[in-house]
């Protein structure tokens, strides 16, 4: 018995044959050849050598796979054709179609395939974990590069260079004249008398320079960006914090005294209080500087 005779017996034995099945599905659903033709756009000859299984004048077995598929598929029939769901022709045997398991199809796998497929998998872990390491290094760099700019940036904030300055200029005190004290009284005693009428802050822009103040009780009388050739007054309790992106380019009036604020200025950058304190130490420098 050949290899045709052996499969067709097969086929037989568990149903019908493929091409009587296909046969008895399009006249079970009313169809004619010429309708299925149309429908899968394919000639009469080969709808019907199909429903023969006479594959011999047909193209590539791959066409005539899915000639077969369309067929099932058309009349949505594929639970009725379970069993040609994996279906191969052999070259040399076109006429009978042979029914191969899914099991068998799978354990033909080849061995030389699988290891190279091992081989590349290998390789791409390798490359993977070496980047994954890679970014963790750099990350672990950018994070101390961080902490230590921040570490310096706050060794040099404004407010200790405030407080080295009120230090040293409360030890040039003790050495003025009395002069100098009797005149810092007097302003002191002028203060006094106006402690309970706001105090004015005026800011004169030579450029621009984002700006904000708040007094006393944590009101912000400005916060915003200021253009060149601004003059701004305004009115509320000292301290003032003030906080400038342009330092030199800002001049500030306290109630009529200039301050100065480039002893707190870096980087053309300020944040400073300004107070009855700091800003008699200022006019005492003046009047030492005048005298």
């Amino acid at each position: 018995m050949s290899v045709s005779e052996s499969i067709e017996s097969e086929v037989d034995s568990r149903s019908l044959s493929l091409g009587t099945k296909l046969k008895n599905l399009r006249e079970s659903r009313g169809y004619s050849i010429e309708d299925v033709a149309g429908q899968l756009y394919l000639d009469c000859s080969l709808i019907s050598a199909l429903e023969s299984g006479d594959y011999r004048n047909m193209p590539s077995l791959t066409y005539v796979r899915g000639y077969i598929r369309n067929y099932i598929k058309l009349f949505d029939a594929l639970s009725e054709f379970a069993e040609f769901e994996n279906i191969r022709l052999d070259e040399s045997d076109k006429k009978i179609p042979e029914i191969i398991p899914d099991s068998i199809i799978y354990k033909k796998k080849s061995a030389v395939t699988q290891y190279v497929n091992i081989n590349y998998i290998y390789p791409v872990i390798i490359i993977s974990f070496i980047t994954i390491l890679y970014y963790a290094e750099a990350q672990l760099n950018l994070k101390a590069l961080l902490a230590g700019y921040f570490q310096s940036t706050k060794s040099t904030t404004p407010e200790i260079q405030y407080k080295t300055m009120n230090n040293s200029a409360e030890v040039n005190i003790d050495l003025r004249s009395k002069k100098t004290s009797i005149h810092s009284e007097k302003q002191n005693k002028a203060l006094e008398l106006n402690k309970n009428e706001p105090d004015l802050i005026n800011l004169y822009y030579e450029h621009d320079s984002w700006t904000q103040v708040k007094d006393a009780t944590g009101k912000k009388l400005i916060s915003r960006f200021v253009k060149s050739g601004k003059n701004l007054n305004f009115r509320g309790k000292l301290p003032f914090t003030v906080t400038l992106g342009n330092s030199p380019a800002v001049k500030i009036t306290v109630n009529g005294t200039k301050f100065n604020q480039s002893k707190y200025t870096i980087k053309e950058i300020a944040h400073f209080v300004i107070n009855n304190k700091n800003m008699n130490l200022q006019q005492e420098i003046r009047n030492a500087e005048n005298n």
